[in-house]
This record gives structure tokens, C-alpha cells and sequence, in this order.
């Protein structure tokens, strides 16, 4: 049936009569907007979809992702929770919303929606240093600040390190004290993801003083 009342009659007595008529109303799940239209791949984010049409039990996807959450709050307004992709090998930009009613009709949001890149993690440099820590390195790479990118947590060996300074595409790092020496994997996370480069920094051993001799002075050496 079409949008709009139809009336179905209900036949009693004899010669086909129709004595009731029913009323029904049919409108189908329609979108006019979508917002926002992109979220970080870890999931969380809240799209509303305004339109009308829509019922209770619904269903909502993002491409093929299925939404983690969908809440009708009326017959116009729906917010769906975007899900976790960021394992997923699938395709992450230019998605269709897909809004299901529980009746198996179909709306497509107006637009599409894109999840953005997580952060990316080229070069560590200097590559090592003391094992005390306070080495000042850069990080190269890309998804610092964009995208609503959020504070970027640096680990080195699973201990974290002081970010002093941000761009989109470079880390300025003061590295801590290193659980032991030896090369170590860094880690940049933020909102929209985490990344990591393995062995990309190497603590140094720690000197040691293996004899002590005294010359014709009295004066000790090593």
C-alpha cells in the first residue's frame, strides 16, 4: 500500500455486503537529514536522523556495519550509535545509513557517512637513547590533530611518554625512564584510533664500571 489512510472493508452477511470498514494508516520510514555526517572508527558516535516514519523495534546500519544502538525517540527522530570498526577490513567512507522498521521497510539517509582514518605511524627519530629516559624524539606520521583527533597518548615499551607538542602530522616526545634496555615498541592512540611501530625506539644499556685502577699518583682510573 501507498502512504496515506486506506480504508479495508470486512465482509458479513450475505452477497458479499461489507458492513465494517477498517482504517488503516500506512506511512513508510522516510529521512530528510542526518547528522554528523563522519566519527571515529572506534565507535560512539551519536547520528540523528530526523524524518518520519519511524517505529519502535527499529533497526540502523552504516554500510555493512550494523548500528551498536538504536533509539526511536519519536515518529521523526531516531540517534543510532555508530559501532567499533577499526579491525575491520571493509570499506570506511562514502557508507549509506540505512534506517529498518520493524515491518522490514527501508529508508537510506540523504548524504553518506565516513569514518575517519586512524592515525598513522612512519618514523621515530632519534631511534635510541638513554635508558633513564628525557630523550626529546619525533614522531612522524599523520592523524594527530584532524578529524577532532582528541589527546594523543604516546607509549614506549608500555610506559607513557610526555607529548609536548602537536600537528597533524608530527609528535614532539620527551621519552620516559625505559623499563629495560634494548629496542622497544611505540604506540600513539586517540580518538580516532591507535597505532603501532615495533622496536622503533632502542634504550641504551646502562653504563657500568667493570675495574678500578689507581696510577703512580694515587689517582683512581677506569
Amino acid at each position: 500500500l501507498a502512504d496515506g489512510v486506506h480504508v479495508l472493508g470486512v465482509q458479513e452477511g450475505p452477497a458479499g455486503a461489507v458492513s465494517k470498514g477498517v482504517a488503516v494508516v500506512v506511512e513508510r520510514p522516510a529521512i530528510t537529514s542526518m547528522t554528523p555526517g563522519a566519527g571515529s572508527q572506534l565507535g560512539g558516535t551519536t547520528i540523528t536522523l530526523t524524518g518520519k516514519g519511524f517505529d519502535f523495534g527499529a533497526s540502523a546500519s552504516i554500510g555493512p556495519f550494523p548500528a551498536a544502538a538504536v533509539r526511536t525517540l519519536s515518529n521523526t527522530l531516531v540517534e543510532l550509535t555508530t559501532p567499533d570498526v577499526s579491525q575491520s577490513a571493509s570499506p570506511k567512507t562514502g557508507l549509506v545509513v540505512t534506517f529498518t522498521n520493524s515491518d522490514g521497510s527501508t529508508a537510506p539517509a540523504p548524504g553518506a557517512f565516513d569514518f575517519f582514518a586512524q592515525p598513522t605511524l612512519a618514523s621515530v627519530s632519534p631511534a635510541r637513547g638513554p635508558l633513564g629516559g628525557g630523550t626529546v624524539i619525533e614522531l612522524t606520521g599523520s592523524g594527530y590533530t584532524s578529524n577532532t583527533a582528541g589527546t594523543n597518548i604516546v607509549t614506549i615499551g608500555g610506559v607513557q611518554a610526555a607529548v609536548t607538542s602537536a600537528t597533524d602530522m608530527k609528535l614532539t616526545v620527551t621519552t620516559p625512564a625505559g623499563p629495560s634496555s634494548g629496542a622497544k615498541d611505540v604506540r600513539v592512540s586517540n580518538a580516532n584510533g591507535a597505532v603501532l611501530l615495533a622496536g622503533a625506539f632502542t634504550y641504551n644499556d646502562a653504563p657500568t664500571i667493570t675495574a678500578v685502577t689507581l696510577d703512580p699518583l694515587g689517582l683512581a682510573t677506569g
